[in-house]
């Protein structure tokens, strides 16, 4: 869940991200780096969705609840691809 709070520029303004799973809540201020690693879900069911058609579907999860829930299925790339495709003999 996603909190605003209204500035003079009148822009909306993140002031906090409550996580849906653990309910924790965090502040950009505080932990930024948490609150850009959520994972926010928002899309609408299709036709025949085991969500519900036309139904809005909404979820923020931590990472950490993230890591929890799904981490053991998570495929994680720190490869670095040092290899030049150009040709030399050109």
């Amino acid at each position: 869940m996603k909190k605003y709070i209204k500035k003079t520029i009148e822009t909306e303004v993140l002031e906090s991200i409550v996580c849906d799973c653990c309910k924790k809540e965090f502040s950009p201020k505080q932990d930024w780096i948490k609150t850009q690693e959520f994972l926010h879900i928002n899309f609408t069911g299709g036709w025949e969705s085991v969500f519900g058609d036309g139904n809005s579907v909404e979820c923020d999860i931590c990472p950490d609840c993230l890591n929890d829930l799904l981490g053991k299925y998570m495929r994680f790339n720190n490869e670095v691809d040092d290899t030049d495709d150009t040709d030399e003999d050109e």
